[in-house]
């Protein structure tokens, strides 16, 4: 995670729905550098009806459930350039993925077509992902995915029991934030350096998942390990345990700019190469024209309060040319912490996030 002393916001399954979509167009060594991030299977024969079964599985709760949780996908497209037929065929039928065309001739225009969808898609939870600048007229093809998450705790926390509180951002500065507090059962381990809670939604398999640091300062070394910790171990090896839980409401909206960057430090390097980038599976060829990733933006909205968790993700891809019970546990969570809001079922991470500070 980028941003030492700030929050931190976003959706691992919204990237590689993003990038899913790229893949089934991609080929050669550029194929194979997104495949071997994300995990993707090598074969673009099977790897499509493989990741509709996965997100059919993930975003297809049980119809009694409290949950909202939409997953929307569109291309928008220069209207100087066509999909080829197989690949907007797949993407409709793998990904629910609509089609619009666009006149970069007129940016200010785009952006609010584009801005529109993603307003409506994340129920106005997120209003804008680009302006006019960044519509040029080498842009090919955006990709845009979002992804809206809301449900309740199982266990409500009582509003009566939410009072003020001081909330140490770092060994030597404190903030007064808003602390929900109650008493329960809920799944708990204590680490090396840091203690797991997880607290469920009443959607059954979602939970948001807490890495609290044993020191004030330990995020950091934390941030650091991260590649280290293994989600699927912490969630199978947590036990149930009477619990006093003090967690901060806090609200936080990111913007993720430096996804092109970080994606290319993890092996994704030819996507973004003007003359090497092998995208010949998605337009319609173009003499002397080869097609690249130009840019990777994120936009995230997470609230959690009393009542629950709502979280928003918007993903932009952008193609250019050129026994007696014992005495209650305590999980006071008044310092930096990691949070992940996961479905254990598919071992899926939809957001994670980091929270230096609950009131910025």
């Amino acid at each position: 995670m980028e941003k030492k002393n700030s929050n931190i916001f976003f959706s691992p399954i919204g990237l590689s729905t993003a990038f899913a979509q790229v893949y089934i167009g991609s080929k050669n060594k550029t194929k194979d550098e997104i495949a071997n991030l994300f995990g993707f299977n090598n074969s673009l024969v099977e790897f499509p009806n493989e990741f509709l079964v996965f997100s059919n599985q993930l975003f297809s709760p049980e119809a009694n459930s409290t949950i909202e949780l939409l997953n929307a996908n569109s291309v928008w497209v220069n209207n100087k350039f066509e999909l080829k037929p197989e690949f907007a065929k797949s993407l409709k039928d793998n990904f629910n993925s609509k089609v619009f065309t666009l006149d970069v001739s007129k940016p200010s225009e785009c952006a609010d077509q584009v801005n529109a969808w993603v307003k409506n898609s994340t129920s106005d939870k997120i209003n804008t992902i680009i302006s006019e600048k960044n519509i040029e007229p080498e842009t090919v093809f955006l990709l845009l995915n979002s992804l809206y998450f809301k449900d309740k705790w199982l266990n409500t926390f009582d509003e009566k029991n939410t009072r003020e509180d001081m909330f140490s951002v770092s060994a030597s500065e404190k903030v007064k934030t808003q602390m929900m507090n109650t008493q329960g059962d809920y799944n708990y381990s204590k680490y090396y350096n840091y203690d797991a809670l997880q607290i469920p939604y009443t959607t059954n398999n979602y939970s948001m998942l807490i890495l609290l640091p044993k020191d004030v300062s330990g995020i950091y070394e934390l941030e650091q390990n991260l590649d280290s910790i293994d989600i699927d171990f912490i969630l199978s090896d947590l036990k149930k345990n009477s619990i006093n839980i003090s967690l901060p409401k806090f609200k936080l909206e990111y913007e993720v700019n430096v996804l092109k960057e970080m994606l290319t430090k993890l092996g994704i390097k030819q996507a973004f190469e003007k003359s090497k980038a092998e995208f010949s599976g998605i337009i319609k060829e173009v003499p002397g024209l080869n097609f690249y990733i130009s840019d990777v933006l994120q936009k995230t909205f997470v609230e959690v309060n009393e009542e629950g968790t709502e979280a928003v993700a918007i993903t932009m891809i952008s193609h250019n040319f050129r026994g007696g019970r014992p005495d209650p546990k305590i999980f006071r969570v008044n310092h930096p912490f990691l949070f992940f809001i996961v479905e254990e079922s598919t071992k899926c991470i939809l957001f994670m996030g980091k929270c230096v500070n609950p009131v910025e």
